[in-house]
């Protein structure tokens, strides 16, 4: 139990991250949190031009691979699942991008990466 807590703690820390880190970029947000009976999506961020549908993974350590690298064919299938879902009832106005935001523990702050375009519905 406590180990979920942690987890969940940590990726909400992240999201929260990666939404500032967006915020500097210009982006604003449309939603956090977006949930279907398929998945989630973490953050659905605009700017003037550009929706994001954007995946927050966080990875404490290397050993179990890179966050990038979470973000399998499975997940992405899920992301776009969801993502359609959400497009159904909120049609956009704009171009949209699938993206993903790491997030690994550095010192003195965390490294935070950007992945445009990650991959495609």
């Amino acid at each position: 139990m406590k180990l979920d807590w942690l987890r969940l703690n940590r990726g909400k820390s992240a999201e929260q991250l990666a939404l500032r880190f967006l915020q500097k970029q210009g982006y604003h947000l449309v939603q956090q949190n977006y949930r279907t009976r398929r998945g989630e999506i973490d953050l659905i961020v605009e700017n003037e031009t550009m929706l994001l549908v954007v995946e927050v993974r966080y990875r404490s350590n290397p050993n179990y691979g890179l966050a990038a690298e979470s973000v399998d064919i499975h997940k992405q299938g899920r992301i776009i699942q969801c993502a359609e879902q959400y497009f159904a009832r909120h049609p956009p106005d704009k171009q949209v991008r699938l993206d993903v935001i790491t997030v690994t523990p550095s010192h003195p702050e965390p490294e935070v990466s950007w992945i445009q375009d990650a991959f495609r519905a």
